[in-house]
């Protein structure tokens, strides 16, 4: 599919990318570690 709802094919990418962007990071918070890896992140900074 080239084109998603009558737009271009570079704001479709876009768009996709900033979707795909939102599951992976979705994904990785309801890991079991996520707490314990953004606790340690934060508390190196």
């Amino acid at each position: 599919m080239e084109c998603i709802l009558g737009l271009t094919t570079l704001e479709n990418d876009k768009i996709k990318s900033i979707f795909l962007d939102y599951i992976v990071t979705v994904d990785f918070m309801r890991r079991k570690d996520a707490h314990e890896y953004l606790t340690h992140t934060i508390k190196k900074k």
